[in-house]
């Protein structure tokens, strides 16, 4: 699966999030609950952020959980998929 620019950017600020949130490493999160709202507070506009939030989903690195509580968080990210474009992030932030 090929993912954007802009994905990948929300993929990491996701799991920045969650990782910052549980206090685990990335190869501890497993699938791990996130919101549109992760990608506002790491500076999308509420609407580029649920169109990217979208895109994630469509290609599913995001998981809608149909069967979650009104009150709960229905989106989770799976750690595992995202690992290596975390991991790329980060080296090349490193260089």
């Amino acid at each position: 699966m090929t993912f954007t620019d802009n994905e990948k950017k929300a993929v990491v600020a996701l799991i920045n999030s969650c990782m910052a949130t549980s206090g685990e490493p990335i190869e501890h999160l497993g699938w791990t609950w996130c919101d549109v709202d992760d990608l506002v507070d790491a500076g999308w506009d509420q609407k580029s952020a649920e169109g990217t939030f979208g895109s994630l989903i469509a290609k599913r690195m995001i998981d809608v959980d149909e069967m979650a509580f009104r009150d709960a968080c229905p989106f989770s990210i799976d750690a595992e998929k995202a690992a290596p474009i975390w991991k790329e992030a980060q080296q090349q932030a490193a260089a």
